[in-house]
C-alpha cells in the first residue's frame, strides 16, 4: 500500500438543466476554455467582420478567379467554428495585401496576412496558433 498512487483526474462539469459531465482529463491538463480563445481573438481581431483589419474572408469564383472581400458572412461563408468538442477561428487581412512581385503577365502578385487558432477545452486538442502571410 506505500506504493499505490491515488489516480488523480480533473472533471469539467456543467449544469444546464441537467449535470452533465463534459469531460475527464489527467493531472497535467491545463484547461484554458473555448470562451477564453474567442475573448482573446476579440480584443486583437474584432467580432471577424471587418470592425478591424481582421475578418471572415472574402470569397473567390473559381469560374472568372475573381476574388471578392466583400461577402456576406453565412454558415457558407464562415471560417469561425465552434462546437461543444472544440472552436477554430480562421481571420485574414483581405484589404491590405502585401505585393511580393509581378505575376508573368504583369500584374501584382499578392499575399494576405492571417492568422487561425484553435482549442478544446474538453482535451481533444491543443490550444494552438498560427500565422501566414
Amino acid at each position: 500500500l506505500l506504493n499505490h498512487r491515488a489516480e488523480q483526474v480533473k472533471t469539467l462539469e456543467i449544469e444546464n438543466g441537467r449535470l452533465e459531465l463534459r469531460a475527464v482529463t489527467g493531472p497535467d491538463y491545463g484547461r484554458i476554455f473555448d470562451s477564453e480563445l474567442v475573448d482573446a481573438v476579440q480584443k486583437i481581431a474584432g467580432n471577424g467582420t471587418g470592425d478591424t483589419r481582421w475578418k471572415v474572408p472574402g470569397v473567390l469564383d473559381w469560374s472568372t478567379g475573381i476574388y471578392n472581400p466583400h461577402v456576406d458572412i453565412s454558415r457558407d461563408t464562415t471560417t469561425l467554428y465552434a462546437s461543444d468538442r472544440d472552436v477554430f477561428v480562421f481571420l485574414v487581412d483581405d484589404l491590405n495585401p502585401i505585393e511580393a512581385g509581378r505575376l508573368p503577365n504583369g500584374e501584382p502578385d499578392l499575399y494576405f496576412r492571417g492568422f487561425y487558432c484553435w482549442n478544446s477545452e474538453v482535451g481533444a486538442r491543443t490550444l494552438g496558433i498560427a500565422s501566414f502571410y
